[in-house]
């Protein structure tokens, strides 16, 4: 009976523990696995186990393989090739990941203007993010679990900027955690009949 015990409160501490979870992976957009994405208007691939599928919008839009990252390309506007107005890059994760950062390349400040994008994490409301500095390069923090889409977008024409990284790590799903100590408490439960009827 103690056996029986102990491996369920084994389970239920594991149950409760955080999942633990894989190194940190660094998905970058301006490598040569995403230059197969130019001129597409979606594009799937596994990067470092991680399934990944970009999509450009709207209607007509292609994705953009810049040697900064990953930008959108809109007939309307030919000489635009990264993500700029009236145009959306959508980042679909094949399982949800926690998204650490973001980097942005591209992305002025100090000049006429202080350019600004905005992004959505699995459809939820568009967060902002300014430029703040003439070198082009910015990284947003975002520290989001279970993230399977995020949406880049600029709010006005003057705007635009590539998509060049995310640090993410990726995330066990709880059902493994749950099996575990379902199996561990099967198991007690076995011995214990097994003791029982010796």
């Amino acid at each position: 009976m103690r056996k029986l015990v102990a491996a369920w409160v084994f389970s239920a501490m594991a149950l409760a523990l955080p999942p633990t979870a894989k190194a940190a992976t660094i998905l970058d957009f301006s490598s040569a696995l995403y230059s197969a994405a130019n001129g597409s208007g979606s594009f799937s691939t596994i990067d470092q186990g991680v399934g990944v599928n970009l999509q450009s919008s709207p209607f007509l839009s292609t994705l953009n393989h810049l040697p900064q990252g990953i930008g959108v390309n809109f007939p309307f506007f030919p000489d635009d090739t990264e993500v700029g107005a009236f145009e959306t890059l959508t980042v679909n994760f094949s399982s949800g990941q926690f998204v650490h950062s973001i980097s942005l390349r591209l992305l002025f400040g100090g000049r006429d203007e202080q350019e600004q994008g905005i992004y959505s994490i699995n459809g939820g409301a568009f967060v902002p993010f300014f430029a703040n500095s003439d070198s082009g390069d910015l990284t947003v923090l975002i520290d989001q679990p279970e993230v399977n889409q995020i949406r880049f977008q600029a709010p006005r024409l003057v705007d635009d900027y590539a998509l060049n990284s995310m640090d993410l790590t990726a995330v066990p799903e709880p059902a493994s955690m749950i099996l575990l100590g379902t199996g561990l408490l099967f198991g007690a439960r076995r011995r214990y009949k097994m003791k029982r009827q010796q």
